[in-house]
């Protein structure tokens, strides 16, 4: 068990955590099945014509989610909830709902990266009513329902959010320095990329 501080350090001492965790990222994004090159060799490389099954990628999105939750990274899931959100798969509701039920609150209510989750909480709910995946039922008590908004609303919320860093950046800008410091352009590339989300859902 991931919980057991124990295991947890053993698995540390021979795992290199980031390699690790971007291995699996790579592996639910592509569905690419690796394999050692040769017996002696860590080489990797891609089975031709070989996708990973749903059942599969469940089992490598329960993995990554405990390792993420047992190591305090669950900031990553979010992340990579969005990046899974941009992909147009069947599996993509699966996956993430992994993710919630592995981690719980921990991901649904992760205070640093609010707005990102707020975004897919919606998102998901509305893909769920819409039907938009195919194979994936409504939930009866979807974990990603509280703290969810219409997509009218979480429109408004990114167009708040959108004027909001450009007050900011603005007040920063001044007559001596015409320069943006790189966290204000984060900040508002990150809105932007939400906001293209949104958009390819509601095409």
């Amino acid at each position: 068990m991931m919980s057991d501080v124990e295991t947890r350090t053993q698995f540390a001492k021979v795992c290199d955590l980031e390699e690790l965790i971007t291995l699996i990222q790579n592996f639910l994004i592509t569905g690419d099945i690796l394999v050692c090159s040769t017996e002696t060799s860590s080489e990797a490389l891609s089975l031709p014509d070989s996708k990973a099954s749903l059942h599969e990628l469940v089992v490598g999105a329960v993995f990554l989610a405990s390792v993420c939750d047992a190591f305090n990274r669950v900031e990553f899931l979010c992340e990579m909830s969005y990046t899974l959100s941009r992909i147009a798969s069947s599996s993509t509701l699966t996956l993430l709902h992994v993710f919630a039920y592995v981690c719980g609150e921990k991901l649904l209510n992760n205070s640093e990266n609010n707005l990102i989750m707020t975004v897919i909480k919606s998102l998901v709910i509305f893909c769920e009513r819409e039907n938009v995946s195919s194979g994936f039922p409504s939930c009866a008590k979807c974990p990603f329902s509280i703290g969810a908004v219409s997509m009218e609303e979480l429109a408004s919320l990114l167009l708040k959010k959108l004027g909001d860093c450009s007050i900011h950046m603005n007040g920063m800008m001044t007559y001596k320095s015409l320069t943006v410091p790189d966290d204000a352009l984060s900040d508002l590339g990150d809105v932007m990329s939400l906001m293209e989300l949104l958009a390819t859902k509601m095409v």
